[in-house]
């Protein structure tokens, strides 16, 4: 997971510097090409709706920031030693 937010960021910074925005049919190719996974259309539109901007276009730092923060905010309510959400879901599974 690490090594593809790495590959992300990095298409994700290269996008914004060539000031080409990110949109719904953007997001959709760069998933597919750097993670290898044909999300739905609704987890795009969702995902849009979410770190997206007034105009329907990814706010990429956003993004990036919260998918690398993702298991903080539950250990920091549970106290350091407390398990991660995915720990925590995956003898659910």
């Amino acid at each position: 997971m690490n090594q593809l937010m790495g590959v992300m960021q990095v298409a994700l910074d290269f996008l914004g510097l060539v000031g080409r925005p990110v949109d719904l049919a953007a997001l959709d190719k760069l998933v597919k090409r750097v993670a290898g996974v044909q999300l739905s259309s609704q987890v795009l539109e969702i995902t849009l709706a979410v770190f997206g901007d007034e105009h329907g276009l990814l706010d990429a730092e956003l993004l990036l920031d919260t998918l690398r923060n993702k298991n903080l905010v539950w250990r920091r309510k549970g106290g350091p030693g407390a398990p991660s959400l995915l720990q925590y879901l995956m003898p659910q599974w």
